[in-house]
């Protein structure tokens, strides 16, 4: 099954799989539920993610900013993760 994987928490790596029928779109906001509950470890958070096309894996890494406390660099991670989503489609198959 396809799976969103982000890391690098206190707890290990977040993995949200996907659960058919469910959109792509509950998918991810499920895994950005689910790491909004984490406590990050170190530099920088990671979120990987299938795609169609090319086949493979695309990716978001982000730095904490200086004195950036966990819930804004988790938030902001959750951005970059969108963001870049929009350009490289999570691909559920």
């Amino acid at each position: 099954m396809a799976e969103i994987r982000t890391s690098t928490f206190t707890s290990g790596d977040v993995v949200t799989t996907h659960q058919p029928p469910e959109s792509v779109r509950a998918w991810v906001e499920r895994h950005s539920n689910a790491i909004k509950l984490q406590t990050p470890d170190s530099d920088p958070l990671v979120t990987t993610w299938p795609i169609k096309d090319p086949p493979g894996t695309a990716s978001t890494s982000t730095d904490r900013g200086s004195g950036q406390p966990d819930a804004e660099f988790i938030e902001g991670h959750i951005v970059a993760y969108l963001y870049d989503m929009m350009d490289a489609n999570p691909d559920p198959s």
